[in-house]
């Protein structure tokens, strides 16, 4: 089963169960928190691997959460704007620049990040919650989703994640200032992001989310369940919206397009080229056919090295599992390893070429003028994708496509637009 396949059954799933719970606001508005994280990640980790997650479940029935915000946060003087860190890349690249710029206006921050611990604990806690909906009846009434891996996602839903969830909601509402104006984050389905939208509607403080990466119809089903009460969008993402199939179920929240905040930073024309070409290796979920993505970076690396002189340099996605790193840093030990910690756009406008598997990376190169060649020898990818109406952007389809990439593959350097900083700037200053 693909992954796309995956997640359109977990969200059939969790559809379902919110209209089971139609009379049940309170656990439907914590199923809208952990929506995005059940759908992208545990419903796909219990799809592709169900015994394996089953003893996940057992072992986290015994465990406790422990919730803390970071000593490291950033307390400037004031606390009209407080933004929301999950993934350090994702904020660095989506949120941070338009920071940077509120900043030098005269305008403030602090920056929320969530450390959890684990404690081992002998109380079945989580049964507590027994009564919040019977997984007996939802079956009868939906017999046709019944299979052993929808079971273990549902007891891991009611027993784990509702759970961990209602305890997060009331840390923070316990935690977090309540002074703030307004919220700024770039995760749109992370339960930590979500669970402060429901505290921030609680409190009528205005909750901003940025789109952090370009959206695909039937890729990116978490989308529809983002809560927000603005919704900042890229413009080449409107005809996504304006195709009903992936209508945001939240009516009342208002979508905006702008010019990502990725871009804000002009590029340095006097930036030194130090890679001949840059492999960004794909971060891999449970249901991504491995075998298919490592052959294809296998058979690219040993072309390279046979036929061309070019030096490679690889990085890691920043979310990279630690056994798929250890996978690479084995058997691809003699290549050269950038640090996946560092920002993409800064490896990216040091280098001449990119490859990679399909990722925003690509319009970053784009925008950096980078000639960027996306593998694609399996033809999972369609032809008509966004990624191929980049300039810059080629679509390899099979080995042979390399040699004119890296030799005949020629694009005209795009215009910058420099406005585009003031526009979405002078925008979330009026959301103030």
């Amino acid at each position: 089963m693909t992954y796309k396949e995956s997640i359109k059954i977990n969200q059939s799933l969790i559809n379902k169960l919110k209209n089971f719970l139609s009379d049940k606001d309170q656990i439907k508005n914590v199923l809208n928190c952990i929506e995005g994280d059940f759908v992208l990640y545990h419903g796909t980790y219990a799809q592709a691997k169900p015994f394996k997650f089953l003893l996940h479940l057992f072992k986290n029935l015994f465990y406790a959460k422990v919730y803390l915000l970071n000593d490291d946060s950033i307390n400037l003087a004031t606390e009209n704007i407080a933004c929301l860190v999950t993934a350090e890349n994702i904020y660095k690249e989506n949120l941070k620049p338009a920071i940077d710029i509120l900043n030098s206006n005269g305008y403030e921050h602090y920056e929320y990040r969530l450390k959890i611990k684990k404690k081992l604990s002998f109380r079945i806690f989580r049964f507590k919650i027994k009564h919040a909906f019977s997984i007996t009846n939802f079956f009868y009434r939906n017999i046709n989703v019944l299979t052993f891996s929808n079971v273990l996602k549902l007891l891991y839903l009611k027993y784990i994640l509702i759970n961990d969830c209602l305890k997060l909601i009331s840390f923070l509402e316990n935690e977090v200032s309540k002074d703030h104006r307004i919220f700024l984050s770039a995760e749109i389905c992370d339960t930590f992001s979500r669970a402060m939208a429901s505290v921030c509607k609680s409190r009528k403080i205005k909750y901003v989310v940025f789109q952090p990466g370009p959206f695909e119809t039937e890729e990116h089903l978490e989308v529809q369940s983002v809560l927000a009460d603005e919704f900042i969008v890229w413009s080449s993402s409107k005809n996504y919206f304006l195709n009903p199939a992936n209508r945001l179920f939240d009516k009342k929240c208002n979508i905006s397009y702008f010019d990502s905040i990725r871009f804000l930073s002009s590029p340095n024309p006097k930036v030194i080229k130090k890679y001949d070409l840059v492999f960004f290796l794909t971060w891999l979920g449970h249901n991504s056919n491995r075998n298919k993505v490592n052959q294809q970076l296998r058979d690219s690396l040993k072309y390279l090295s046979s036929n061309t002189d070019l030096q490679v340099a690889l990085k890691m996605h920043p979310a990279t599992f630690e056994d798929q790193e250890k996978e690479y840093l084995f058997e691809y030990k003699d290549y050269k390893f950038i640090d996946k910690s560092i920002q993409s756009q800064s490896v990216i406008s040091e280098a001449r070429l990119i490859l990679n598997f399909g990722s925003t990376i690509s319009f970053d190169a784009d925008f950096l003028n980078v000639k960027t060649g996306i593998i694609n020898f399996d033809k999972n990818i369609p032809d008509n994708h966004q990624f191929f109406d980049l300039n810059h952007v080629m679509n390899l389809r099979k080995l042979e496509d390399l040699p004119y990439f890296i030799d005949d593959f020629n694009p005209q350097p795009n215009k910058k637009q420099k406005e585009i900083d003031n526009n979405i700037i002078s925008y979330i200053k009026s959301l103030l």
